[in-house]
Formats: structure tokens, sequence, C-alpha cells
């Protein structure tokens, strides 16, 4: 028997971009982020810059086997980008900020090339998957790519205004492996309003 929160043990890339993206709305609100604040901000940008390219259980914390999830990419890149507008403020070495700044275009030029899936007319859950993810609808309001792009209009649903899912879709994943047991339903299905027109 298991007690605790197993996702205790995980690694989980995307909160770190929601926390970059609330210190940099901070910020750009004239609030001046303490010191200290700073520096753990700083910290968490070098976690990300360090460890973007392994494979992680995202956001729907999945047990088992990690994988590269297109959403985990994109909350890696929000981290970077924020802390470079922070920096642009609150300043940081430029050997730093250029470390950043490589590493935030490199997973924009990774994201873009391995996780949009072309059969699909989409972006899918991980690298090669052919499942779709609702967290995934966060691209146009990233930056990454231009919100006029096809890429950018059609994030997670294939491109077909009138598209209507097989089966279930835009899931977690399948209850067995997150850890949680099985509901009646084992997904849910979800339409999106970015669709491609």
């Amino acid at each position: 028997m298991r007690f605790g929160n197993g996702a205790a043990d995980q690694h989980q890339l995307d909160g770190y971009g929601w926390v970059l993206d609330g210190a940099w709305l901070l910020t750009r609100a004239g609030q001046r982020l303490y010191s200290e604040t700073w520096r753990a901000m700083r910290g968490f940008a070098d976690h990300v810059a360090q460890r973007w390219m392994e494979p992680d259980a995202g956001i729907w914390e999945i047990r088992g086997d990690a994988a590269h999830h297109v959403h985990s990419k994109l909350m890696a890149w929000l981290a970077l980008d924020r802390t470079l507008r922070i920096a642009a403020e609150l300043g940081a070495s430029q050997r730093r900020r250029r470390w950043w700044q490589a590493q935030r275009d490199a997973i924009a030029a990774e994201v873009t090339s391995r996780g949009f899936n072309t059969s699909k007319a989409a972006y899918t859950r991980s690298y090669g998957s052919n499942d779709l993810d609702a967290a995934v609808l966060v691209l146009p309001l990233l930056g990454i790519e231009p919100p006029d792009s096809p890429a950018s209009t059609a994030p997670s649903t294939p491109s077909s205004a009138n598209w209507e899912p097989p089966g279930p879709c835009c899931t977690a994943t399948r209850p067995a492996t997150t850890g949680s047991p099985a509901p009646r339903e084992h997904s849910f299905r979800a339409r999106s309003g970015w669709s491609r027109r």
C-alpha cells in the first residue's frame, strides 16, 4: 500500500513556467521583487535550463516511463522567456542571460519540430505521440510562434472546424498510468475553440 502522493518523486517541468510568469507579471506591474525572491527565480531558471531536455511526468503526473511532454516543454520555454524579461529590469550577468536565451531558443526549435504531428495537423501530448492534450491549448498565449501561424491556430485539435473525435480525446491519460483508481469513464471529450478554420 502506498501512502502519500507518488508524484512527489517525479520530475515535473511545467510548474516553473507558471511561477516565473507570475513573477514577470508582478515586475511588469511595477512591483519590485525582493532580492531573495529574484535569487530564487534565477535558481528556477537555471534548473529549467539544465533539465528541460529530459523527459518528465508532465502536468498529468503520468506514472511509469517519463516522456517528452509538449506542454512541459512549453512551460520550460515560458520560464526562461519570463526570466529574461525580469533580468532586463533587475539585472543578471550577461553570461547567464546568454545561456538562458540559448536554452529558450533551443526549446522553441525542438517543440516546433518534434511536438507537431503533421498527420494530425496538431501538437500532441508528447513527441511522437498521436494523443491529443488539452493542456497544449496554452500555446497561442505564449509567444513561441506568431499567433496567426498555422501551428499556433491548431495547437491540439485537428484542422477541420467540424472535426468530431472518434472516441475519447484530450484526456489526462489512461487511468492506469496515473496511479489513480480508474473512473467509470476513462477519459473525457473536449472541443477546442481554437481549431484552425
